[in-house]
């Protein structure tokens, strides 16, 4: 005889009081025999939720299916919760070693990590694995009931090739919520040789994952490969002996991937869904029968999502913010120790609100342009942002930064490109309220297939070098530098 104590809360948290919750037998769907206390005095079925929401019952050790329905929320199922004795099966306990530790059962100990295995996650690279990847998101943040027992935990994938064939969702976006996903680090290539943890995307319209509403979100430790990757590495581009124009965008992405304003294949989408449904959207959302019916878009906006130790390679676009219709948070976006490549665009901000974004120690990579700003969304990114440690190399530029008068400028510190055809573009707008500078960098650009430049940098506002080295092949007599010739500064 076991107790079960849970509580029923609306979305907005809110208790209800006055739900119902039935009992059932998942096996036959008999209603089951409940007690108020330890197998003495019996009591109702449906049991009715008090003060703050909460219910409680006993019941004899077995699986069962919990029923909820009530004013104010969708009814909706708990399935196979099981009631067991404190021991797991095999009656093992575990006591951490060390003064004070408190005795636990096994099954407790194993439950301190979330696997996306406890799932039916495979990680073969042949089995679909979507589903129970997602099954373990959702356990995590909303506990199969909204809002009412969130762990607040990460979710783990452990090495190996996992299939999905749909986005990741990373919270719904109905409210906020915080996700941590987290694998065994990136995989180099899809050999079984290699360690680490891959996911691999087999569509080519939509994000890999999508954070929604995120608060402090964290995506760490994993590869995430998309559809573009062949297209790119097969047509030999940003490497010298393409067989397209590399210097045109559209190249660089298979035909069959969607590279749209408002709906481009992306490894990474931060809000993808918020504001109003653009005229292209991404296809539509499966949210799970337990969350209220929900629209595609008009998702609440994300804040400091943190991508760290993730290599993504062969999308439209390595990381998107707020490809979208709307203009709104989606700010402090950091990309630590990460490598992007197979792109055709490696981090696209399409938000003025985005503020503080930041590319540390990392590695992109046969991309046409490294950042830009003016291509997704409200294409009004505002590009306070700060790029350091990092290589930016076997590109086209860059960067595309069509309006630099938003932010607080755009600071490139300690990075290095090899086969660089030009740094790229800044803003036209000339009141030089937020300068470009470069402070002991390097570059070598690579002239050889396409010819000399029409300029190596165009900007209209302030610019400064700093501890530069400039090379290039074949070596030219000068660099061209377009804009006011008053504003670069050496």
């Amino acid at each position: 005889m076991q107790k079960y104590v849970s509580n029923v809360i609306d979305n907005a948290g809110n208790a209800i009081v006055g739900a119902t919750v039935t009992v059932t037998l998942t096996s036959t769907g008999a209603l089951a025999t409940l007690y108020a206390d330890n197998g003495i005095t019996a009591t109702a079925n449906p049991v009715v939720t008090e003060a703050r929401g909460s219910f409680a019952f006993y019941a004899a050790n077995g699986r069962y299916t919990l029923t909820i329905a009530g004013p104010s929320i969708t009814p909706y199922m708990i399935t196979d919760v099981l009631l067991a004795d404190t021991l797991d099966s095999s009656g093992v306990r575990f006591t951490q070693r060390g003064l004070d530790a408190t005795a636990r059962t096994v099954q407790d100990k194993l439950c301190d990590v979330v696997s996306v295995k406890d799932f039916g996650a495979v990680g073969d690279g042949k089995a679909d694995d979507t589903a129970a990847i997602q099954a373990a998101i959702d356990y995590v943040v909303y506990r199969n009931v909204p809002r009412s027992q969130s762990t607040g935990g990460g979710v783990y994938i452990p090495g190996g090739t996992y299939t999905i064939t749909n986005t990741l969702q990373l919270g719904y976006g109905e409210t906020f919520s915080s996700v941590h996903l987290y694998g065994d680090g990136r995989k180099y290539g899809e050999g079984v040789t290699f360690s680490g943890t891959l996911l691999k995307a087999t569509f080519t319209d939509r994000p890999a994952l999508a954070v929604n509403g995120g608060r402090r979100t964290t995506i760490r430790a994993l590869s995430i490969l998309g559809h573009n990757h062949d297209w790119v590495s097969g047509h030999g581009l940003g490497g010298g002996s393409a067989t397209l124009d590399d210097l045109v965008a559209a190249n660089w992405v298979d035909p069959t991937c969607s590279s749209s304003r408002y709906a481009p294949y992306t490894g990474i989408a931060i809000d993808p869904y918020a504001g109003k449904a653009p005229a292209t959207p991404y296809p539509n959302v499966t949210f799970p029968p337990w969350l209220p019916r929900l629209p595609q878009y008009g998702k609440v906006p994300s804040s400091d999502t943190l991508i760290e130790d993730v290599e993504v390679r062969g999308f439209a676009v390595g990381v998107v913010n707020q490809p979208c219709d709307f203009d709104g948070n989606g700010d402090y976006t950091k990309l630590v120790n990460c490598a992007i490549s197979r792109c055709q665009y490696g981090v696209s901000i399409g938000n003025t609100q985005s503020r503080l974004v930041r590319i540390q120690n990392s590695v992109i990579g046969q991309v046409h342009t490294a950042v830009v700003t003016g291509v997704h969304g409200r294409q009004a990114g505002k590009p306070e942002i700060l790029i350091d440690s990092t290589e930016i190399g076997g590109c086209i530029y860059w960067m595309n930064i069509p309006d630099l008068a938003w932010g607080g400028g755009l600071k490139f510190l300690n990075c290095r490109g090899e086969q660089v055809y030009a740094i790229g573009f800044g803003s036209g707008n000339a009141r030089g309220l937020s300068a470009i500078s470069f402070d002991a960098c390097a570059f070598a650009f690579n002239w050889g297939s396409h010819g000399l430049p029409a300029c190596v940098l165009s900007h209209g506002g302030g610019v400064s070098f700093r501890d530069c080295v400039f090379g290039a092949s074949p070596q030219p007599n000068h660099f061209h530098f377009g804009g006011d010739a008053a504003a670069f500064r050496f």
